[in-house]
């Protein structure tokens, strides 16, 4: 008996012994590894979307393809249904474009409507939108001609599009389509961007024409490019290479003429706005009042040291000039212009003090408070605007700042008076915020140097609702992972340079080792953030090989504020 006692303990120390021999075997991490499906999904967390009345649709990228499809969560409740039929869905779509070119599943669309009962999609160079409720399309084109652009009007009625450089409007109920503009053509663009605009002005993002609150009319961008250089270039794709052509502006050559049209869907007819008596180089930002009757319009001079913000009558096109920014350097143009529903106040984005903050204004452009203010600036969250959101009821604006640290992101409130700021969030890290639009709920997007993302629901006061997506760790348990050290390198003038390093897992003080250096120095574009990288795969692997790495933002880089930028 004590033999085979001693000898089933020996059994389970070896098993045991075993375990944790293999438990402590990393694995290593490879250039094939990071671009495995895994690799390129280990950080992702749910694709979602607000809906107008409050509740959240979501998709968790996370689960088998079998298992996936559009859930709507009610953040009161914390109920979770499915919106949509999948099988179904590809079914009805396998009608349109065959099975060959049907999807395993369908994706996140580009766009749902407002309430979430139509999704847009792009299938075989045409749109169509799906019924959530029944799973079934729509087919708005078929046509040879690609088309772009496409969103819907708030109403969820309809969808606007670009074809052949005209837009189009396609009505959901009556299944017509309208040709609301007639003079496009190579050089003539109608809401749709020249390669200046979609490059340096609007972020790589084609937004040509905004729907009014009312569905009524589109303001859009008709550009004429006819007087820009034209590029040759070289495509590097095909083994025999296309020549490209391209308007493309040289430096000191001639821009693009941009104007502002607005189109009555019904009569089709297009008023410009009039700026016969305000010359600009550029049009930086179009954005309807809620009022549907006016148009706010921001220009540029081509110094880009002078932006001016328009209130254009949509009626008669005529302009009324609300307020100027002026900059010695260059004026940045900015997302946050957001209007209250008292129609009495809106709010307004400043660089003025040297740091970005917000400010209230009256229609007329009368300053009447600053609403934030210190030496720490605002900064976007997910998105352009830094203002992530507002409950108009409560009088609470929700917005992203680096106030805590400049390489943290964190969510605050305030009161439109400018009183009782609070930090909501308190993890150290990165937060990205999407509140929803009555201001109740908000999702935060969270993650550190050394923590993967996570998605959390929160209610409006900062208080947890429900992790919706929690981090993953285990999921590279399996690798013998380094993380970065934050710390700041002091200049000759005092200057801290926000800096991170990656150091080998047998790091050595007493040895010296290659260090690799990044940086991008472009403003306010830091490339040191205490957040999640996914940089941080390779890294490893310059890491397993002996090399340290180093990242490093000047002054400038950091986004602290304008006043560093114009150093």
């Amino acid at each position: 008996m004590k033999i085979c006692k001693l000898g089933l303990w020996i059994i389970g120390a070896i098993i045991l012994l075993s375990a944790n021999t293999f438990a402590q075997e990393k694995q290593k991490i490879t250039i094939e590894w990071i671009h495995t499906h895994e690799g390129l999904r280990i950080a992702s967390v749910p694709e979602f979307v607000w809906l107008s009345d409050g509740t959240l649709l979501i998709n968790d990228i996370r689960k088998p393809m079998s298992e996936r499809t559009f859930e709507k969560i009610n953040p009161n409740t914390g109920q979770r249904v499915a919106v949509l039929n999948m099988k179904k869905a590809l079914e009805n779509l396998q009608v349109f474009i065959g099975i060959d070119s049907t999807p395993p599943i369908l994706p996140w669309p580009p766009e749902f409507d407002n309430l979430g009962k139509r999704a847009l999609y792009m299938f075989d160079r045409n749109i169509y939108v799906l019924e959530l409720g029944t799973a079934n399309f729509i087919r708005v084109t078929q046509t040879s001609d690609e088309e772009k652009c496409a969103h819907f009007s708030p109403d969820g009625n309809k969808v606007a599009y670009v074809r052949k450089n005209d837009l189009y409007v396609y009505d959901l109920t009556t299944h017509n389509e309208k040709r609301l503009t007639t003079d496009g053509f190579d050089s003539k663009l109608n809401g749709t961007l020249s390669w200046l605009y979609w490059e340096e002005i609007f972020d790589r993002a084609d937004i040509g024409y905004w729907w009014s609150d009312d569905s009524k009319k589109i303001a859009y961008l008709q550009t004429d490019e006819s007087a820009v250089s034209l590029m040759r270039w070289l495509d590097f794709k095909p083994a025999v290479p296309n020549e490209l052509l391209q308007r493309y502006p040289k430096a000191g050559g001639t821009n693009p003429k941009v104007k502002v049209g607005i189109v009555d869907i019904g009569t089709t007819q297009t008023t410009w706005a009039d700026f016969s008596e305000h010359a600009y180089e550029y049009i930086a930002r179009v954005e309807w009042l809620p009022d549907s009757k006016r148009v706010s319009i921001q220009t540029l001079n081509r110094g880009q040291t002078e932006l001016s913000l328009f209130f254009a009558d949509a009626g008669t096109g005529k302009p009324v000039l609300i307020l100027k920014e002026t900059d010695s350097a260059w004026v940045n143009i900015q997302d946050d212009l957001h209007f209250l529903e008292d129609g009495k106040y809106f709010i307004w984005a400043s660089e003025r003090s040297g740091y970005d903050h917000l400010y209230r204004y009256t229609m007329e452009g009368k300053l009447v408070n600053a609403i934030t203010q210190g030496e720490w600036t605002l900064r976007a969250s997910g998105g352009k605007s830094v203002l992530a959101g507002m409950n108009k009821k409560d009088g609470w604006l929700y917005f992203t700042a680096l106030e805590k640290s400049s390489v943290e992101k964190h969510l605050y409130r305030v009161n439109f008076d400018g009183n009782n700021m609070q930090r909501l969030s308190q993890e150290d890290g990165t937060h990205k915020i999407s509140i929803s639009p009555d201001g109740r709920h908000y999702v935060d997007n969270y993650s550190s140097v050394s923590s993967l993302p996570g998605l959390y629901l929160h209610k409006a006061d900062g208080k947890l609702v429900s992790v919706l997506a929690p981090p993953r760790p285990e999921l590279v348990t399996r690798f013998e992972m380094q993380y970065p050290e934050l710390f700041t390198i002091p200049t000759r003038d005092g200057f801290r340079m926000p800096t991170s390093i990656m150091k080998p897992k047998d790091f050595d003080p007493n040895k010296k080792y290659p260090l690799i250096v990044y940086v991008y120095g472009g403003p306010s574009a830091p490339v040191v953030s205490n957040s999640w990288n996914k940089d941080i795969w390779f890294y490893q692997i310059l890491l397993d090989h002996g090399f340290m790495v180093a990242k490093v933002d000047n002054r400038s880089a950091t986004a602290i504020g304008k006043k560093l930028e114009n150093t």
